[in-house]
């Protein structure tokens, strides 16, 4: 894993959570820990503060610094604030990074179950490949439908996969795609999507780990 004494991590935790009903859910506990801590208690331990962004709503810095103070992991992040949409959240945490920092890796907060192995992984791709986004094959059968539920085409899944966090970049190739959205007014869900506008090649890491997100309350 010595591609972590280089690496930065930006944790995105200032989403609105309008799908998960009137509550932060990066707030809720998981074993007794706030649902945004548990990537920090993981990647803390080989990314130093510095190199570990939160990223949080301009409105509730004050919320989250008191849950980190309880946890005792004060220490372990530097906090930034999100913007409006998730990748201006991701380029504010990006531009907090030390200027070294060659490779980057974004993480949603509310995937909390993430190794640190994996992030190694997404990292050493990224190193050698210019990206590494973690990834899992999709063993459901997938259908196009129109709005009145009519099938239109089934789609070989032997090509098909869901794409999660960690996603890891050279730091620069990344903002410079996000810079190249925001140009252009394209919004997007997440950071592979942003290389993929900007004309960079994006490779996959496979991912068999336990790596859930946390988006409706049934979730929990």
């Amino acid at each position: 894993m010595n591609i972590l004494h280089t690496t930065g991590v930006v944790l995105l935790a200032s989403g609105n959570s309008t799908r998960f009903g009137n509550k932060n859910k990066l707030l809720q506990k998981i074993d007794g820990i706030p649902l945004f801590c548990h990537n920090i208690i993981e990647f803390s331990q080989k990314i130093p503060p510095e190199r570990l962004i939160l990223v949080v709503p301009p409105n509730a810095k004050t919320l989250f610094e008191e849950i980190l103070v309880k946890q005792e992991l004060e220490n372990t992040v530097k906090i930034v604030f999100g913007g409006e949409k998730r990748q201006d959240s991701a380029l504010s945490g990006l531009k907090a990074l030390p200027k070294n920092t060659k490779i980057v890796a974004l993480q949603d907060s509310a995937r909390p179950f993430v190794s640190i192995k994996l992030l190694a992984e997404c990292a050493e791709s990224a190193n050698h490949r210019g990206t590494g986004i973690a990834a899992h094959p999709i063993v459901d059968t997938i259908k196009i439908a129109t709005s009145d539920m009519k099938i239109q085409k089934t789609l070989d899944r032997d090509f098909l996969w869901a794409v999660e966090t960690p996603q890891a970049f050279m730091r620069t190739e990344i903002i410079s795609a996000y810079e190249y959205v925001n140009k252009k007014k394209i919004d997007v869900t997440d950071d592979a999507t942003a290389m993929e506008y900007a004309g960079k090649n994006v490779f996959l890491v496979k991912n068999t780990e336990k790596n859930d997100k946390i988006t409706y309350l049934k979730d929990l």
